[in-house]
C-alpha cells in the first residue's frame, strides 16, 4: 500500500515537472527576448549619441567661425545704415535709382517700406516672405532697428530694418547668406571626411554599422559599405517604399526612433530585414542611423534561449547564470564604448539613479571641470551644476526617466570658479540602473552670442541719437512725446515742450564754414544737457532746431527754464580750436537763441497739437526780434 502511494506521488511530481518546465521555459524565453531587444536599443542609441557628440566637438570651430562672420555682417550693416540714413534724409528722391542694389556692399538689396500701409516702394519685395515681413513691421512699432535671420534652406539671408529719420517709412537691408552657408557647409563636409575613419570603424554586433544621411540632399554622407557613400538613398528593395521619407518621420518620434525595412546584405547577394535607429543632428540637418540586421538579433536571442533551455530545470541557478551572462555582455559593451569616449572631447558621465552620484566619467569631463577624475567620482552631479540651473537639471533627469528624450542647456561650475555653458544629452540605461550623460562645451559660442547682443544694443542706442550732436533724434522725440503725454494724462501731471533754434545760424556757416557750425551745435547740446534735470531730454528736431521735453513741468516753470537757458547761452563763449584758415589758434563765438514754450493740458492734448503750438511760439519769438521766449 505504502509503495503504491509513493509511486503515485512520484508519478504526480514527474507530471508536474513536465507540465511546469515548458511554461517556465516559455516565460524565460520571452523575458530573454525583451532583455536582448532593450539592451540592443540602449546600446545602439548610446553609439548614435556618441557619434553625434563626436561630430559636435569636431564642428565647434566651424560653428564659432560662422557665428563670428555673421556678427561682422551685423556690424557692417549697422555702420552702412548709419552712413546712408543722413543721405536719404536729404536726397531721398535722387537716391531711389540706386536703392535696388548697393554699390557699397556686394549683393546687398535695399528696400524702402511703408510701415502703415505695408506697401512695397522700392526694391524686390519677393526677397522677404510675406509672414516674416508683416511680423517684422509689427515689431518695428516699438523699435528703432531690428535684425532678423531668415533660415531658408534654399536662400538664407539677414534682414536688417531701420526707421527712416523722416516720414513713416522703414529701410530694409537684405544680405544673402547663401555664399556663407555654402562655404561653411563645405567646411563641415571636409571635417566630416576627417571623421570618416573613426565613424566607419564603429561596429554594432556582427554586421551593424553607423550611417549618416544629408537631410538637404538625401545623399549618404558616410556609409562603411563600398558603393553607397556619395549616392542618394534609394527606395526600399522589392517594395519600393520611400526610405528618405521614413528616415525623416522616424527621427521625430522620440523614444520609438526606429523602423524596420528590407536592405542588401554586405556582400549584395541577398535582401535581408534590418532595423535602424535614427536621430537628427539639427545644426547641419544630418540624420545619424545605427543599423543592425534582424537575423543577427534573432541569432543572439536563439543562443540565449538555448542556454536558458538547458539550464531552466536547475531553477534559480539557471536564472542567476542567465542574468550574469547578460549583465556581463552589457558590461563588455559599455567597456568598448568607454574606449571610444576617451578618444573624443565630449564630457561623458555615468550617474547612479538614486542620488545622481557620478560612478564613472571620461577624461574630457575632468578637463572641462578643471579637476582630477578621483575628485569628481562619488560627487553628486547636482553639485557640479551652477546653483540657479539645478532645478532645470533635476527636471531634465525626471523626463529621461519617463523616456522623454531631448537636450538641455545649463551652466557648470569649474574648480576655479569659471562658468561653463554646456549642452546636456542623456540616456536612461534602465537595466544597469544608471543615467548616461554627455556634456558639450558651448561657452565660446555663448560668448559670441553675448557679443552679438551687445553689438545690437549699441546699434539700437546709436539709432536713437543724432550722429552729429549726440542729442536724441526726431524719431525718438515722436516716440517719447507720445509715451510721456500718455503718462501725464493717466497721472494728471503737466508736460511742457521748449523749442529753440540758433539765431542767424546760416551766417556762422557762411562766414566760418560748416566745421565751425557743427562745433557750435555740439557745444550747445552739451551745454544745455549739463543744465537739465536727469528726467529732461533734448532732441534735435532738424538743422539748428531743438526741442526739450520737461515731464511734470507747468507752463510757468517751463518759461523760467527757457529764460535761464537763453541768458546762459547769450553769456557763453563758444570756442573752436585750430581755425587754420585765418591763422587763429582758437576762435571764440557768441550766439543767441529764440525760444518757444507750449504745455499740456493748456495748449493741446495730442503730440501733433503740442508740436504745432510750440512751433508757432518759436516763430513768434523770431518775429518779435529774436533772443527771447514766447508762449503759444
Amino acid at each position: 500500500m505504502r509503495k503504491a502511494v509513493l509511486s503515485k506521488i512520484l508519478f504526480a511530481s514527474i507530471a508536474l515537472v513536465l507540465m511546469t518546465v515548458p511554461i517556465v521555459t516559455i516565460l524565460v524565453f520571452d523575458l530573454i527576448q525583451n532583455i536582448v531587444h532593450k539592451t540592443e536599443k540602449d546600446l545602439v542609441n548610446s553609439i548614435i549619441d556618441t557619434t553625434i557628440n563626436l561630430i559636435e566637438v569636431s564642428m565647434t570651430t566651424v560653428h564659432e567661425e560662422k557665428e563670428s562672420r555673421i556678427l561682422e555682417i551685423h556690424k557692417k550693416l549697422g555702420n552702412f545704415a548709419n552712413f546712408i540714413l543722413p543721405l536719404l534724409e536729404k536726397y531721398t528722391e535722387e537716391l531711389k535709382g540706386i536703392l535696388t542694389k548697393s554699390i557699397f556692399i556686394e549683393n546687398l538689396s535695399i528696400l524702402v517700406l511703408d510701415r502703415k500701409e505695408n506697401i512695397y516702394l522700392q526694391g524686390d519685395i519677393k526677397d522677404i516672405p510675406k509672414e516674416v515681413l508683416e511680423k517684422s513691421l509689427n515689431r518695428m512699432k516699438t523699435k528703432e532697428s531690428l535684425f532678423v535671420r531668415l533660415n531658408d534652406p534654399v536662400s538664407p539671408k539677414i534682414l536688417y530694418l531701420k526707421k527712416l529719420p523722416k516720414d513713416d517709412k522703414i529701410i530694409a537691408f537684405i544680405y544673402p547668406l547663401s555664399g556663407l552657408e555654402e562655404e561653411f557647409n563645405k567646411r563641415a563636409y571636409q571635417t566630416l571626411r576627417k571623421l570618416r575613419g573613426k565613424i566607419s570603424e564603429i561596429s554594432i554586433q556582427e554586421r551593424g554599422y553607423i550611417v549618416i544621411v544629408s537631410g538637404d540632399s538625401d545623399y549618404f554622407l558616410i556609409h562603411p559599405v563600398k558603393g553607397w557613400e556619395g549616392s542618394m538613398v534609394p527606395p526600399e528593395p522589392q517594395t519600393g517604399r520611400d526610405l528618405k521619407k521614413i528616415i525623416r518621420e522616424t527621427a521625430i518620434r522620440g523614444e520609438n526612433n526606429f523602423f524596420e525595412y528590407l536592405w542588401y546584405s554586405p556582400d549584395f547577394k541577398k535582401v535581408e530585414r534590418k532595423i535602424s535607429f535614427v536621430k537628427l543632428y539639427k545644426p547641419l540637418n544630418w540624420y545619424v542611423l545605427g543599423t543592425i540586421y534582424e537575423e543577427d538579433l534573432r541569432n543572439r536571442v536563439k543562443k540565449a534561449n538555448m542556454l536558458a533551455g538547458l539550464l531552466v530545470g536547475t531553477g534559480s541557478l539557471a536564472a542567476l547564470s542567465i542574468t550574469f551572462l547578460l549583465t556581463r555582455r552589457l558590461r563588455e559593451k559599455m567597456e568598448n564604448l568607454k574606449t571610444t569616449w576617451e578618444t573624443i572631447q565630449v564630457g561623458i558621465a555615468l550617474c547612479e539613479k538614486e542620488d545622481l552620484k557620478i560612478k564613472d566619467m571620461n577624461s574630457a569631463l575632468a578637463r572641462m571641470l578643471g579637476k582630477d577624475k578621483n575628485e569628481i567620482k562619488g560627487e553628486s552631479l547636482i553639485n557640479l551644476v551652477y546653483p540657479e540651473d539645478r532645478d532645470l537639471i533635476s527636471q531634465y533627469i525626471t523626463k529621461i526617466q519617463k523616456g522623454i528624450s531631448g537636450d538641455l542647456q545649463v551652466k557648470l561650475t569649474r574648480d576655479d570658479g569659471e562658468i561653463l555653458h554646456v549642452i546636456v544629452r542623456g540616456n536612461n540605461l534602465e537595466e544597469r540602473g544608471y543615467f548616461l550623460l554627455s556634456f558639450t562645451d558651448i561657452t565660446k559660442i555663448m560668448e559670441l552670442q553675448f557679443e552679438l547682443e551687445r553689438a545690437n544694443e549699441a546699434l539700437q542706442k546709436l539709432s536713437s541719437r543724432d550722429h552729429l550732436t549726440g542729442a536724441f533724434n526726431r524719431r525718438s522725440l515722436e516716440k517719447d512725446l507720445e509715451e510721456m503725454l500718455e503718462r501725464a494724462k493717466i497721472e494728471g501731471e503737466n508736460l511742457s515742450l521748449i523749442m529753440f533754434d540758433i539765431d542767424r545760424f546760416k551766417k556762422i556757416n557762411d562766414l566760418h564754414g560748416h566745421l565751425v557750425g557743427d562745433c557750435v551745435l555740439k557745444s550747445l547740446v552739451k551745454l544745455i544737457s549739463f543744465n537739465l534735470r536727469p528726467e529732461d531730454n533734448i532732441y534735435r528736431y532738424g538743422g539748428e532746431e531743438f526741442i526739450i521735453l520737461l515731464p511734470g513741468t507747468s507752463k510757468e516753470d517751463a518759461i523760467k527754464v527757457a529764460q535761464r537757458l537763453r541768458v546762459m547761452i547769450e553769456n557763453h563763449n563758444f570756442c573752436y580750436r585750430g581755425y587754420i584758415e585765418k591763422d587763429i589758434p582758437t576762435l571764440y563765438l557768441q550766439i543767441t537763441c529764440s525760444f518757444g514754450v507750449a504745455s499740456f493740458p493748456d495748449d493741446g492734448n495730442s503730440p501733433e497739437k503740442l508740436l504745432l503750438k510750440v512751433d508757432q511760439a518759436l516763430y513768434k519769438a523770431k518775429k518779435n526780434g529774436r533772443n527771447r521766449v514766447e508762449t503759444a
